[in-house]
């Protein structure tokens, strides 16, 4: 994919894994993200642990 915008729709369990974990995760698909040209945005579903969202600000380029 090239040019995306991908929206996920919540729901992903997120907040649950050790620490770094999504930090990780982003570290291994930035550069592909970046060349590609693809943008996520993730929004919190009832199924993801609220205060991961409300106590870490997450926030990159891409």
């Amino acid at each position: 994919m090239k040019d995306t915008l991908i929206i996920v729709a919540g729901d992903c369990g997120f907040g649950f894994e050790r620490p770094g974990h999504y930090e990780n995760i982003y570290r291994r698909c930035c550069s592909r993200l970046t060349k590609n040209n693809n943008w996520i945005v993730f929004i919190r579903g009832n199924h993801d642990n609220p205060a991961y969202f409300n106590y870490q600000p997450i926030k990159h380029s891409r």
